[in-house]
Formats: C-alpha cells, structure tokens, sequence
C-alpha cells in the first residue's frame, strides 16, 4: 500500500504566498496581522489540501488543543434523522470557529462509557456535547466537573443544557389527532417503556390505558426493522378496529410505514402523527402530521458554548406540521 504524503504547514504557507509563522499563528488561532478574509482563506487552503494538526504535539507542549468530543448516547439515536443532522450542522460551525470534533457513540455499558471518555480526555479533548444521556452519565459528568472540563447536552438533567420542548409539542399532536379522530384514536408506543410513558403522561391523557397499543422494536437495532413495525401495525390495528379514525407513533420511521399501508389501501379521513420531522416522511404522499426538531438553534446554542463557555438552561420550541 502506498501511504499518501502527509500535507506540511510549509506546502500550506506557500499556496498562500504566507510565512510559516503566519499561518501557524492563523491555523492555532493565535493574534495575527492578517485580515479575516486573508485568515478565512487560509483555513480554508488548509482544509482543502488536508493539512491536519498535530495535536500530540500541542498536547505535550501543553497548547490548548481546541477540540471537542460529541458523545452520542447511543446507536439506536444515531439512527434518528435530526440527530445526524445536528452533527453534520455542529461539525461545521464548530470548523468555522477553528475547533476540530471527535464525534462516537458510546457504548450501552457504563464502564465502557467512562473509560471512552477517559480515552478522549487523554486525545486532548478540552470541551463535550452530550447527545441523550450516556450509560454511566453519573461517574462522567463527576469526572468532567472535578477536572473542570466544559460539558452541554440536549438532556435537562445536565447541568448546563439546550433542550428542544419536545413534550409540549407531543402534547399538542395528541389533542390535534384526538380532535381530528373525534377521539377514535390509538398512541402506539414501546411495551418496554410503557410504564414510563404512563407515568409521565397519564394526567394529561386520563384515558391513556384505554388508548396504548404495545409496539414492537424497543431493543438497540430496533430501526432495523420500523418500517415494516409501522406497516403491520397499523395493518392489524384496522384490521381489527375499522372504526378508528386515528393513530400517534412515537417517531417519524414507524409512521412512515403505516402512511405506506394507508396510501395502498387508500384509506382517507385518517389523522397519522409520528414526530421528529424525518425528511422522507416530510416528502411522502399520505399526509403525516410530526414535531420537527430545532436542529439549527440547537447547533447555534451549543456551537457557542463551545466558544464562550457561557452556560445556560435553555428550551427550544419544536415546530408543528399539522394535518
């Protein structure tokens, strides 16, 4: 195998018709003469020609090493469109202020979980974003507060967080699909954290017992199949009850399989809600009504965090597409 020439801070300076100390200072973030244009396009040589820094170096010398880890909790999220949405935006304003992101998923072991972070302290990771709450997030949030390390997440438990209001917004869908079905409706939500949603829900929906239909696909890989989980669900509920004039999912990857069978069976006057905002879903011809998640506004909030260190408790609304 041919390994690829690794890329200079030299060869950069003179695509830039730069000196070396000038575009160090640049690319470290360092004062410099240069206009900001003059260092955007710098950044941006550099980025195109795959300079990379070296980080070991700045970590021995005990230079600020300006990265920061994003930590998804778990697989099973990194499946959730929105969520890989928010990376993508936060990966790219976290460049445009000069920070370089690791991003993992972390592993649904506690132990495992510590140590990973322990791993990326040891990279130089200065600052984290915390997508859902980590197994093990107890032991990791003490580790990240004793060695004064930065951290935000989109969890209220966390101390400094950017939340989208995600139960208000539920809230609103249920009584939409309630008042569209004339309250023939069914919620479809996962026997495994059905007691759970029950307590969580049950003031608000007192009929909430009467309402729940068991769905299938709780466990890690559950995406694997929602598609076909959302298909045959709504199949067997019609099937059986084809009186009812309404159905709630939990996300937008079941509705779109049961829009699938309600499209092909032409079933009309029928309100379908999922939540997330997936694009595919946003597209499809059987109309869907879903909560989309304020993927910009998080990466804004968080991306400034991770620039000003100013920590804030913040809820972001969740905007509604109605049907």
């Amino acid at each position: 195998m041919i390994k690829s020439k690794k890329v200079t801070l030299k060869e950069v300076a003179a695509a830039v018709n730069l000196a070396v100390p000038t575009v160090s200072q640049i690319l470290n973030g360092r004062k410099n003469f240069c206009s900001e244009e003059q260092c955007r396009k710098v950044r941006e040589t550099a980025r195109e020609m795959g300079y990379i820094t070296n980080i070991g170096y700045r970590i021995m010398t005990g230079m600020e090493t300006h990265t920061v880890g994003i930590m998804v909790a778990s697989n099973t999220q990194m499946q959730e469109f929105h969520i890989r949405e928010l990376i993508l935006e936060l990966t790219a304003r976290l460049s445009d202020q000069r920070w370089a992101a690791f991003c993992n998923v972390l592993p649904l072991d506690a132990e495992k979980s510590v140590a990973k972070i322990r791993e990326f302290l040891g990279r130089g990771v200065e600052k984290f974003i915390f997508i859902g709450l980590p197994f093990g997030h107890e032991e990791i949030f003490s580790l990240l507060e004793k060695n004064n390390i930065p951290f935000i997440g989109n969890r209220k438990s966390m101390s400094c967080f950017c939340c989208a209001n995600s139960a208000e917004a539920r809230q609103k869908l249920f009584s939409h699909v309630r008042e569209k079905s004339q309250n023939n409706f069914r919620i479809f939500w996962w026997f495994s954290n059905r007691a759970m949603f029950s307590a969580n829900w049950s003031q608000f929906l007192p009929d909430l017992q009467s309402l729940l239909v068991d769905l299938p696909g709780a466990d890690k890989d559950y995406y694997a199949d929602t598609f076909t989980f959302g298909y045959e669900a709504i199949k067997n509920l019609l099937t059986k009850n084809p009186e009812i004039k309404g159905a709630v999912f939990p996300n937008d990857a079941y509705a779109l399989g049961a829009a699938q069978w309600l499209w092909e069976n032409k079933i009309e006057n029928f309100s379908l809600a999922g939540f997330n905002g997936d694009r595919q879903l946003l597209r499809f011809p059987y109309p869907v009504s879903t909560g989309i998640q304020p993927v910009s506004l998080l990466a804004d909030e968080m991306a400034d965090f991770i620039k000003t260190n100013t920590v804030r408790q913040k809820w972001l609304p969740v905007e509604l597409i109605l049907y």
